[in-house]
């Protein structure tokens, strides 16, 4: 597994809290340690919409709000005259997303044989760490398609300028 350590954390988190940059990932979960401990759970409350509309929405298909519908909240959570002291964003790529990304890379797997490929941001103690992650729905030893995520997400961070080093 690897992991990249943004270094310019100020910016960084301008394009993740006010621009466009993380659209196409749903929001699983965010935790955000500030003056108190914030919890989302970007898990779909269906009971919140009535009848059919989250089939006649965007959210179609979805289990996981996009974080385009998230983003105002976590941005209040984050923002303020003091940095927060932990936060954890767990991002899943959309299922869309995911259909295209498996299909770019060169590995055997398709979207049956995985849960999800995610971008996980971790601050804490004054460092900022993006790790990509896949989730596999079985065992497997081969690791193509960690390889191939991994270099997308280097791809993605490079392509919205986005310094970083490797861990």
């Amino acid at each position: 597994m690897i992991a990249f350590e943004i270094k310019e954390q100020k910016k960084f988190m301008e394009k993740l809290l006010c621009t466009n940059m993380f659209h196409h990932f749903l929001l699983e979960e965010a935790v955000i340690h500030s003056a108190a401990a914030y919890t989302i759970d970007g898990h779909i409350n269906r009971a919140f919409y009535n009848g059919n509309e989250t089939e006649l929405t965007p959210l179609s298909g979805l289990d996981c709000l996009p974080f385009s519908m998230l983003q105002k909240q976590v941005f209040s959570m984050i923002s303020g005259a003091h940095t927060p002291t932990a936060f954890k964003l767990i991002f899943r790529l959309s299922p869309q997303n995911m259909e295209n990304t498996v299909r770019s890379l060169d590995t055997a797997f398709t979207v049956h044989d995985i849960n999800g490929l995610y971008l996980n941001l971790h601050f804490k103690e004054g460092r900022l760490i993006a790790t990509p992650a896949v989730s596999y729905c079985s065992f497997s030893l081969d690791r193509s398609l960690e390889k191939g995520w991994e270099k997308l997400v280097r791809l993605f961070l490079s392509k919205n300028e986005v310094p970083f080093t490797e861990d």
